[in-house]
């Protein structure tokens, strides 16, 4: 969200432009990095989630 990285993962750039938008729109937003480690509910869920879907 900063421009530090570019996103090349075709199904998350639509999404990726869309917080992007939506970022130009609000006037205060703070944006933060949780590591995985700080953050076990949502690193359970992404590990769920990545085994539901299948290529």
């Amino acid at each position: 969200m900063r421009g530090e990285y570019r996103v090349n993962n075709e199904n998350i750039k639509s999404l990726y432009e869309e917080a992007v938008q939506l970022k130009k729109k609000i006037n205060s937003c703070k944006i933060e990095h949780v590591t995985r480690n700080l953050n076990d509910k949502a690193d359970f869920l992404a590990k769920k989630a990545s085994l539901a879907v299948k290529d």
